[in-house]
């Protein structure tokens, strides 16, 4: 059919994927039998549209060759959270859910406020009842400072070359536990239903198009403390996130999910059983993700 070879290496990093987009009857073939393969191929534009069956009749072959590698094992790569922007609005927005204890609600340390022009990103402001412009601090406690959230949607932003922003709705609470706070009658899980309602009613108002939801979850601590039992948090947890789905109206509400680390006194079994518990959530559910796990090694890192 042809080959295309590249005058530069092609770069893919993990996680992407590479493949080719065809409207129907727009890939030249021959009718030999070697040429005879398929692929699935859009009805629409590259960006949407339905996947019919296959289409037959021309294959497309891509070799790779590994050419060098720095060296084969975990790589980092760290993003520069406040470089220069696009000047543009984004497309649409990200709603971005914090739930938790005081980690979440951003007792952090103030390191360097990132700032977003109008209309980049957003936060539900609970005090005035209103969507404001994502800063520091985004959380609702009194001793809130820096948070993750600002760091998290310029991330977003960057990734996207400026398309997605994010809504932030922290409803973090500092020494919840998840059977009494964020059970189904707690206080901690109604003020967040009321808090997603009403920022959601007024990402609706301000027009603002929205193109997914998440919810962020670190929790445990208090839960370390009063010697929850680790089946005992699995199960809580199965049922938050069955009622966080009703929340946001969606079917496996992705959950990225913050591993709680270890007692300020050394660690324990109770805090050992919650982590487990975390691991084994994050493992065997589909819409978990476990998106960082290193607190427990702050303590011996001085941190």
């Amino acid at each position: 059919l042809g080959e295309f070879i590249l005058d530069e290496p092609l770069a893919v990093a993990p996680g992407q994927f590479v493949g080719f987009y065809s409207p129907d009857s727009h890939v030249p073939y021959t009718l030999a039998a070697e040429d005879s393969g398929g692929h699935y191929t859009y009805d629409g534009d590259s960006s949407g549209g339905t996947l019919p069956s296959v289409t037959t009749g021309y294959q497309l072959q891509i070799g790779f060759d590994l050419i060098e590698a720095d060296a084969f094992e975990q790589l980092v790569v760290q993003r520069d959270l406040e470089g220069p922007r696009p000047a543009r609005t984004p497309d649409g927005v990200v709603v971005v859910w914090v739930l938790g204890q005081s980690n979440m609600a951003g007792r952090g340390p103030a390191f360097g406020e990132l700032e977003f022009a109008s209309g980049e990103s957003w936060m539900w402001d609970r005090a005035g009842d209103d969507l404001v412009t994502l800063a520091d601090p985004t959380g609702n406690d009194a001793l809130a400072a820096g948070s993750a959230w600002p760091a998290m949607a310029r991330a977003l932003l960057n990734t996207t070359d400026g398309a997605v922003g994010a809504v932030v709705v922290n409803s973090a609470e500092g020494g919840t536990n998840i059977g009494t706070d964020w059970g189904a009658a707690g206080s901690a899980w109604t003020t967040a239903q009321s808090d997603l309602s009403d920022a959601l009613a007024a990402v609706v108002s301000a027009g603002l198009n929205v193109v997914g939801c998440c919810v962020v979850w670190g929790q445990g601590e208090s839960d370390a403390n009063l010697g929850t039992s680790g089946a005992d948090y699995k199960t809580r947890f199965a049922n938050l996130a069955s009622r966080i789905d009703a929340e946001t109206g969606m079917s496996g509400t992705p959950i990225l999910m913050v591993q709680t680390g270890i007692d300020i006194d050394g660690d324990t079994a109770a805090w050992q059983a919650i982590r487990t518990a975390q691991a084994e959530i994050a493992r065997d559910t589909a819409s978990v993700w476990m998106v960082h796990a290193g607190a427990k090694g702050f303590a011996a890192a001085g941190q």
